[in-house]
């Protein structure tokens, strides 16, 4: 839509009200925005200024959401400024329209006093405005790269700064990595590990994490519930069993430690939780100072109070224990647990 207006109706029309590169023809107001509470997601490897500029992820890591933030951080004739040259760059207007763009630029970001002057050198800007009056002599020699000397500095400063402090404000780059790294406990250590960091669980826990652990949970509860109803519970050792057993032996193990022993953890972590990631099902969040070891190993009891009625043939019990569990775990496991 900007560059079809920009086509259209020119540069000067745009620099008018900048603030449309990021906000759209959406109204959007900065006193809700800094009301607000902006949710931390996690990035795996790093996130970049260009990326975020292409506006390649959703919210919060959306071109929109680092615009109020330029505003919040009132560093938004910075930001606009890029946005512009970008966009000049991409319609690549010739002729008298490049005459106009680049003054349209020139007079709303380099010239002093603009009304969105961007903070750059004395002489960085008095070369700049050199460049820029060559260029509208002789358009062909220069093309779009004529506010480059500007464009560097000011992009430099944007990730330096502001940039710096979104990624603070809204992305948790790390986090899915120190996942893995605490469940190969053992491998890639800079140091010896230690008995007592083998028995301490991950801090901040991942709420994906721990909704697929539930939602794992519940299927097998389930299955072993439908096998029940089939073919009897007892003693003999069936499909039912072998799932509560299963069930029993997870929750046991990260109960002590986390997802360090236990295989279906390193299912959830390697497999499922990138998948989930990828797809975009659930948003990824961490739940600070809940390492949930209450909730596993209580669980792990009701699961071997399944198993025990099971063996004392006390079918009521059974699905009485068996239902309570298997419906709790799907509402976590579907709840926005934060």
């Amino acid at each position: 839509e900007l560059v079809k207006d920009a086509d259209a109706f020119g540069f000067s029309r745009l620099m008018k009200r900048p603030e449309r590169l990021w906000r759209g023809t959406e109204a959007l107001s900065l006193a809700s925005f800094k009301k607000s509470r902006v949710e931390k997601v996690s990035v795996l490897g790093d996130l970049t200024l260009e990326s975020v500029l292409l506006n390649h992820f959703p919210n919060p890591l959306d071109l929109k959401t680092f615009g109020l933030f330029c505003e919040q951080e009132y560093s938004q004739e910075n930001l606009a400024f890029i946005l512009s040259i970008d966009l000049f760059r991409m319609v690549d207007p010739k002729n008298m329209e490049y005459i106009d763009a680049v003054t349209a630029i020139r007079d709303n970001y380099l010239t002093p006093g603009a009304p969105w002057e961007v903070n750059i050198g004395f002489d960085l800007r008095n070369k700049q405005l050199v460049v820029i009056e060559n260029a509208l002599a002789n358009e062909e020699m220069f093309g779009t790269m004529c506010f480059e000397l500007a464009y560097r500095e000011v992009k430099e400063m944007l990730r330096r700064d502001t940039f710096r402090r979104f990624k603070s404000a809204v992305a948790l780059t790390g986090r899915v990595i120190e996942a893995r790294y605490v469940a190969l406990w053992c491998c890639f250590r800079d140091q010896t590990p230690t008995i007592k960091s083998f028995f301490t669980l991950p801090n901040p826990s991942n709420v994906v994490h721990y909704r697929l652990y539930r939602l794992i949970a519940s299927i097998l509860n389930t299955v072993a519930l439908i096998d029940f109803g089939l073919n009897g519970g007892g003693k003999d050792i069936g499909v039912g069993h072998v799932c509560l057993l299963v069930n029993l032996g997870t929750l046991t193990l990260r109960t002590i430690s986390g997802p360090r022993m236990d295989p279906m953890s390193f299912i959830v972590i390697f497999v499922l939780e990138p998948l989930v990631r990828y797809l975009r099902i659930w948003p990824t969040k961490f739940v600070t100072n809940k390492s949930r070891r209450w909730g596993e190993g209580m669980s792990a009891l009701w699961t071997l109070g399944v198993l025990v009625s099971l063996y004392f043939q006390l079918e009521v019990l059974v699905y009485v224990l068996g239902i309570t569990q298997t419906l709790t775990g799907f509402v976590h496991a579907f709840s926005d647990d934060k």
